[in-house]
């Protein structure tokens, strides 16, 4: 098949690409030109490449008139916390141009199939004390927060488009090439985060897998539940201080707070989701969450020697900014956090 990939050449891209590749697909691939997006370009290879902004509805005309795709692998996106960064930013690429580029192609002949990237932020604030099943995609989206909905809102306005489509719902992505490349805000957000939360963690490899499948995989109309087999389940606590490990720097993190028990409010957009539909349509679990925890290790290398001298200076340092450093109270409270350091307005 002829598969058109939006948002190429970011971290997911660059991996559905090569998954694309490996398959014997021809693939065309497309992302907003920028310094990072021009350098990644030149890495690629045995791809079609095309500069192309989605908020323009020319541009997305001239782009499908270009790729003449049997499918669209639609990855563009803005995510938190860049998101909360320029919510206005976040919801032209999110839920603008995705609505443009449904239009789009359901007024093509042959109506090539839209796989969508979602996300499992759709499910809104999970309560492990009180909500005691993985959801489903049965289970009803309650977002609390601008990514959430921004899903919520495409994945609606793509099932009313009249193109053929797949949702894929992905969790928590980890990769051992990306454990390093965090920033100061993506640790202020995993701090605020309860830590008995349920996270679903799912390998990039196997997001990839998932992605390319559902090209032609039996899967039209259908929304799928995109995580790792067991290992991937885990707690937001479990997930730090096993990746902190792993990149050599143990209790680097300053020491979070549990959520409330009693509140369902105040528990973040993350949970262990069923993914059995997804497994059994598309075949993409691979990897465990140990393999990348190993990779990890192995790609840090000798310099993990040298984490556990610098984990209690980082740990100060990052203490002096940590969420609830100087805030009243015994449990988390991710959305007041959120809400304080971001602004309400990327609260629903």
């Amino acid at each position: 098949m002829r598969v058109l990939v939006t948002g190429a050449l970011g971290n997911l891209g660059r991996v559905v690409t090569a998954e694309l590749l490996t398959r014997g697909h021809d693939v065309v691939t497309t992302d907003l030109r920028t310094r990072a997006t021009e350098k990644a370009a030149r890495k690629q290879r045995g791809v079609t490449h095309l500069w192309g902004d989605l908020t323009d509805a020319d541009a997305i005309g001239g782009l499908l008139d270009l790729a003449r795709p049997d499918a669209v692998i639609h990855l563009a996106a803005v995510i938190p916390p860049v998101a909360y960064d320029n919510p206005r930013l976040a919801r032209r690429v999110n839920v603008d141009a995705t609505r443009l580029l449904a239009t789009a192609l359901a007024a093509r002949a042959g109506r090539p199939r839209l796989v969508f990237a979602s996300s499992m932020a759709v499910y809104g604030s999970r309560n492990p004390h009180t909500m005691a099943h993985p959801v489903t995609a049965e289970t009803p989206p309650a977002p609390p927060e601008i990514y959430g909905a921004h899903k919520v809102e495409c994945e609606q306005l793509i099932a009313a488009s009249g193109v053929e489509w797949t949702v894929l719902r992905v969790g928590a992505v980890i990769s051992p090439d990306q454990m390093l490349a965090v920033t100061r805000d993506m640790i202020y957000l995993e701090g605020c985060l309860p830590t008995d939360g349920r996270v679903h963690l799912v390998d990039v490899r196997d997001v990839a897998r998932a992605f390319a499948a559902a090209v032609d995989a039996d899967c039209a109309g259908r929304t799928l539940l995109i995580g790792g087999d067991a290992s991937h389940r885990v707690t937001q606590d479990e997930l730090s201080t096993r990746m902190t490990a792993a990149i050599g720097f143990p209790g680097v993190l300053p020491v979070g707070r549990a959520g409330d028990p009693a509140r369902d409010d105040a528990w973040f957009s993350v949970e262990w989701m069923d993914t059995s539909e997804a497994q059994s349509l598309l075949d993409f679990q691979r990897i465990g969450f140990e393999q990348t925890l190993r990779e990890a290790r192995a790609k840090v290398g000798p310099l993990r020697l040298l984490g556990p001298v610098g984990a209690p200076i980082g740990r100060a340092l990052l203490g002096r900014g940590a969420p609830y450093r100087a805030r009243a109270g015994a449990f988390a409270d991710p959305w007041g956090v959120i809400g304080e350091r971001w602004g309400t307005e990327v609260l629903t």
